[in-house]
C-alpha cells in the first residue's frame, strides 16, 4: 500500500507536466492538484493490485513519447513503454495508433523504428518464456479471449470457482477452449453481445454507480475536453486523445470494474481542467469591455 501511495503521487507530478507541456503552466498545476486530492487516487493504494503501478506507468510513457526529441529519447520512451506493458499489456494499446499518427503526418520512420526496437527488446524475454513454457507464442499474457468469455459467456469457469477446468486442461488448452466458445456466442447472439458491450462502454465512463456525482461530471468534461483540446492544440492533443480512444476497447468487449478506467483517469481529469481553465479565460475575456467601458 506504502507502495501504492508513491506510484499516485507521482503521477500527480506527471499529470501536472502533462498539461504544462500541451496545454499551458496552469492548466498543469491545477490538473495535478485535482489528481493529487480526488477520492479514486486515495482509495486505490489499497488495493493490492497493479492498478496504481499502471496508471503511472501510462503517464509516464506519455510523458516520455511528448519529451521524445532525439535518437536517445526515443529510444528511452521506447523502454519506458515496453515496461508498461509488461506491467499491463493494455497499456500498450495507444502506442502503434501514435506511431501511425507520427508516420502519417510526420513520416518520422526512423524515430518509430527506435521506439518499435527498444519496446521489443523489453518484451522480447518475457516472450521467448512463454515459447518455452507453452509451446506457442505468447507475447505477453494468454488470458484475453478468457476474459471476454467470463464477461459474455459464463464466469462458472473461471480458475477460481469450483470447475477446476483451468487445472485440468492447462492455461492454453483452457484458453483455447474459452476463445472457441467466446466466437460461437457471438455469431449465435451478436444483437446481444452488442446491447452488453454498450452497456459496458456506458458503465466504463461513469461507474462505479455509487460515485455518479463525480464521475458524471468527469465524463462529461473529458468530452468537452476532447472536443476542445483537439480544437485548440490540434497536434499537440493527440497523446491524450488516443490513450482515451484506444486503452478502453478491450474493457469494452469483456467486462469493466472502475479499477480498469484508473490508468486514463489522469488524462480524463486534465481535460476537464483544461475545459473549466478554458470557461473561467473565456469569462474574464468576456468582461474585459465591459469593464472598460464603465471605466471610460
Amino acid at each position: 500500500m506504502l507502495l501504492n501511495a508513491i506510484f499516485s503521487s507521482l503521477t500527480a507530478l506527471l499529470v501536472c507536466k502533462l498539461g504544462s507541456r500541451i496545454f499551458d503552466r496552469t492548466t498543469g498545476l491545477i490538473a495535478g492538484w485535482a489528481w493529487a486530492v480526488c477520492p479514486a487516487a486515495a482509495i486505490f493504494p489499497f488495493l493490492i493490485w497493479d492498478t496504481c503501478l499502471s496508471t503511472l506507468m501510462l503517464s509516464w510513457a506519455v510523458v516520455t513519447w511528448i519529451a521524445a526529441d532525439s535518437t536517445k529519447r526515443w529510444v528511452w520512451s521506447g523502454a519506458v513503454w515496453g515496461l508498461a506493458g509488461l506491467v499491463n499489456p493494455s497499456l500498450l494499446a495507444p502506442l502503434p495508433l501514435l506511431m501511425a499518427s507520427s508516420l502519417w503526418r510526420e513520416k518520422n520512420w526512423k524515430s518509430c523504428a527506435r521506439i518499435s526496437l527498444s519496446c521489443g527488446l523489453l518484451l522480447l524475454p518475457w516472450s521467448v518464456r512463454n515459447e518455452l513454457v507453452f509451446h506457442r507464442f505468447v507475447p505477453i499474457r494468454s488470458n484475453m479471449w478468457a476474459e471476454i468469455y467470463f464477461g459474455n459467456v459464463d464466469f462458472s469457469l473461471h480458475p477460481l470457482g469450483p470447475s477446476m477446468e483451468y487445472q485440468r486442461l492447462g492455461e492454453i488448452a483452457f484458453v483455447d477452449r474459452l476463445q472457441q466458445g467466446t466466437v460461437e456466442y457471438i455469431r449465435s447472439s451478436p444483437l446481444r453481445f452488442a446491447r452488453v458491450t454498450i452497456k459496458r462502454t456506458v458503465l466504463f465512463w461513469i461507474g462505479p454507480v455509487t460515485w455518479l456525482p463525480l464521475t458524471i461530471p468527469l465524463a462529461l468534461g473529458t468530452l468537452c475536453g476532447l472536443g476542445l483540446a483537439i480544437g485548440n492544440a490540434g497536434r499537440r492533443s493527440l497523446p491524450l486523445v488516443v490513450p482515451l480512444l484506444s486503452y478502453p476497447l478491450v474493457y469494452f468487449i469483456s467486462y469493466v470494474y472502475s479499477r480498469y478506467r484508473h490508468p486514463i483517469e489522469p488524462f480524463m481529469y486534465l481535460l476537464t481542467v483544461y475545459v473549466a481553465c478554458e470557461g473561467m479565460r473565456a469569462i474574464r475575456r468576456s468582461r474585459v469591455p465591459v469593464d472598460g467601458l464603465v471605466s471610460h
